[in-house]
């Protein structure tokens, strides 16, 4: 469906707001460009880039080593490797490549929300989508999470452009890119899946024959994919290696993470894309008997958008990066609902204009109340690299300064009446702390880091063997066990004999010229942590955790 936007606001004045909206855009964009280098490391980057080091040394994934996410990433980063050789500027380069997928998916949000939107609700929807603390935080690290984001959008793109209908071949087509994205990271299960409900579902309210074969048709691009990477593992000879690591492992494993852990810093830093978000899912239900829901891909959008948002319940880990997959999609439903909310009559009388005016100080006072508390706790509170700095005062000047600004610019639109500006200024309001955490994100360096890395490097030679508990610090070593890393995931898919005693065989018949004994692998059995101490002393000097043979 496309919006007719009403003439109530001069042009002029919605030229000077939708240039302010891509300012806002190239900032996300180009912070993120800047990070690329210089943000500090997640542990799950160095271990995804020592996975695709390995297979650059000739090791076959799942048969030589553990790896439990798919193989897409390893092998999409392997002509890095041969331009580059087992160099750490691999993961930069990898970061950058990253970060022109997360810009594609930016472009993708933007067509499929003015698919759905009309004129304006694409920049709305981008807008929020980079400015949101999962997308702009995850989707320039090396992961997998990210092409396989981009894919699923792409999936998405190619079922709302199709026009009323569903052509069979897109459906093939959008599973195919669906069940690549699966071999990237399996999480993408869960959006895959949903899609399969939204498609049957889109296309059953026309003829429900229709939407069974549309959700058949997908769900076999989907299971075509996974047969083309099992059939290449056969010819390997590892294609029970390859099911068994990332399918039967993921469904036995017992660890589960918290969802509120998780759930809890996205919606209070990225609260207006959440509340336009379920606003219009609840406004897509209370229309779900309106043909044109159906007809524009909003009624698609909605159900897999629930759908993941429900799965948050059943879903064993649901970590930011997880979000990272369908975050677009509740952005596109943000961005429409915040064109809706332009069109909608604004308050006309005064008893109006100060209920606004009390909602705006509310929202005001809780954001500046977030930003006080992140601030107060320091190390502790979620500006752990703002903290390190010091100076925390001025940073809550600048946000009560900031915040209040917004408060006197929603008041101000309130009074005059100029209802996109106050929207506006309101979804901007409820961004604030949310901008915070991108600052403590940039204030993240990896310095020290990448100090650590490269004093290991001089004391492992590059044909050197370690064993790494979970610090990624090895990642450009070789590793001296199949478990390459052990932390609790590993750790819970470990048999007894591995733990008790493969390990122990294997580090005494070809004892590893280093440990990273982290508080991992101080946790395995007695025997062979006895034997580690024995054997191997401490390294005191920039490398945390560092034991060499004696």
């Amino acid at each position: 469906m496309s919006f007719a936007r009403e003439e109530t606001t001069p042009p002029s004045t919605r030229h000077f707001g939708r240039v302010g909206l891509l300012v806002l855009l190239v900032i996300a964009i180009g912070a993120q460009a800047w990070e690329v280098r210089y943000r500090g490391i997640n542990p799950d980057e160095l271990v995804h880039l020592h996975t695709a080091f390995s297979v650059s040394t000739g090791d076959l994934i799942y048969r030589d080593f553990f790896a439990y996410h798919g193989p897409g990433l390893s092998y999409f980063l392997q002509p890095l490797f041969w331009i580059l050789g087992a160099d750490l500027s691999v993961l930069w380069w990898g970061r950058a490549l990253n970060w022109l997928l997360s810009v594609a998916a930016l472009a993708l949000t933007w067509r499929i929300a003015e698919r759905l939107t009309g004129s304006g609700g694409g920049l709305a929807a981008t807008v929020l989508l980079a400015w949101t603390t999962i997308f702009h935080g995850k989707s320039i690290e090396l992961r997998p999470d990210v092409p396989a984001m981009v894919l699923l959008v792409a999936a998405v793109w190619g079922l709302v452009s199709a026009g009323d209908s569903l052509a069979l071949r897109r459906c093939l087509f959008a599973g195919l890119l669906a069940g690549f994205a699966m071999l990237c990271t399996q999480k993408s299960v869960v959006p895959a899946a949903g899609l399969v409900l939204a498609v049957t579902v889109t296309e059953g309210r026309r003829r429900w024959i229709a939407g069974l074969a549309s959700g058949f048709v997908l769900g076999c691009g989907v299971l075509t994919a996974w047969g083309l990477a099992t059939a290449w593992f056969a010819l390997h000879h590892a294609a029970g290696d390859f099911l068994h690591s990332t399918l039967y492992q993921l469904a036995v494993i017992p660890v589960r993470s918290s969802r509120w852990e998780h759930l809890r810093p996205t919606v209070s830093a990225d609260l207006s894309v959440w509340v336009l978000a379920g606003w219009e899912l609840f406004d897509t239900w209370r229309n779900r008997r309106q043909p044109e829901t159906w007809t524009s891909g909003r009624g698609l959008i909605a159900v897999l958008t629930a759908w993941c948002v429900f799965s948050l319940v059943w879903v064993k880990a649901t970590y930011p990066q997880f979000y990272l997959l369908w975050m677009p999609f509740v952005a596109i439903l943000a961005g429409r609902r915040a064109v809706a909310w332009y069109q909608a009559t604004g308050p006309r009388t005064l008893r109006e204009r100060w209920v606004w005016g009390i909602g705006v100080g509310g929202l005001a006072l809780l954001e500046l109340l977030l930003v006080s508390r992140g601030l107060w706790l320091g190390p502790r509170g979620a500006f752990t690299h703002l903290a390190e700095l010091g100076f925390p005062k001025v940073y809550l000047v600048l946000g009560a300064v900031g915040i209040c600004e917004l408060a006197v610019v929603a008041w101000v639109a309130i009074a005059r009446g100029q209802r996109e500006s106050t929207v506006t200024a309101l979804i901007a309001l409820g961004m604030f702390y949310g901008a915070f955490r991108h600052l403590d994100g940039l204030a993240w360096s990896n310095s020290r880091q990448l100090t650590i890395i490269r004093r290991l490097h001089e004391l492992v030679l590059p044909d050197g063997r370690v064993l790494d508990g979970f610090t990624g610090l090895a990642a450009l070593r070789r590793h001296a066990y199949y478990f390459c890393w052990i932390n609790e995931y590993s750790g819970a898919l470990m048999s007894p004999e591995d733990r008790d005693e493969r390990l122990l065989t294997v580090i005494q018949n070809s004892p590893p010229d280093a440990v990273l004994f982290d508080e991992h692998l101080q946790r395995l059995p007695d025997s062979v942590t006895r034997w580690i101490r024995e054997h191997y002393y401490p390294v005191y000097d920039e490398v945390p955790h560092l034991l060499k043979r004696r």
